[in-house]
């Protein structure tokens, strides 16, 4: 069996879809908490809302990644549920912000949160799964390395950045949640 070289090309995408899912989970992390403080300072409130995230991120990366590896389609096993998941991801984030700058009611704010986790928990798995389908055997370690720097680059980046913006502008600024809807509708 002759041994392939190294895709760049491949590994750079599946980092790229890395970096930007990051920056989509940075932005939860960083940002949905003081938003949710603005509505309500009731801590059982907000860790509820909050806690959606690992309830749907129990169900949902088992469910469709179960029917990812049973999936057959033109555009293969993964990438459909990666395409839907970002460009979803993508609208949500820029749903949060909307809510938020329009005074949207607490459940209307927690429910477009939601939509966000759904969205970047819709392919959790296939992301995962993706590395491992496309890249051989023996050059998976390097992939890896490359693919885990750049998602830690992409918290760094929005947390750095996200924060540099909110402290000039305002925690209301659209700019943290533009920037990571483009990159999680450019990497879908």
């Amino acid at each position: 069996m002759e041994r392939r070289k190294f895709d760049w090309g491949v590994v750079l995408g599946l980092a790229l879809l890395g970096f930007s899912r990051s920056m989509g989970w940075a932005l939860n992390k960083g940002f949905s908490f003081p938003l949710l403080s603005d509505y309500t300072s009731s801590a059982f409130v907000k860790g509820s809302i909050l806690a959606l995230e690992g309830i749907i991120g129990l169900i949902v990366p088992p469910l469709l990644g179960y029917y990812s590896d049973t999936l057959r389609s033109n555009h293969g096993r993964r990438k459909p549920f990666i395409f839907a998941g970002g460009v979803l991801a993508a609208i949500a984030t820029l749903m949060i912000w909307t809510a938020y700058r329009i005074g949207a009611p607490l459940w209307g704010f927690a429910l477009t949160l939601g939509f966000l986790y759904l969205s970047l928990h819709l392919y959790t798995a296939q992301f995962r799964a993706l590395m491992p389908d496309t890249i051989e055997s023996g050059q998976r370690g390097k992939a890896s390395g490359v693919i885990t720097l750049l998602e830690w680059a992409g918290n760094l980046f929005l947390f750095g950045l996200g924060g540099f913006m909110v402290a000039k502008y305002g925690k209301d600024y659209i700019g943290p949640f533009g920037l990571t809807a483009i990159f999680l509708f450019l990497a879908a």
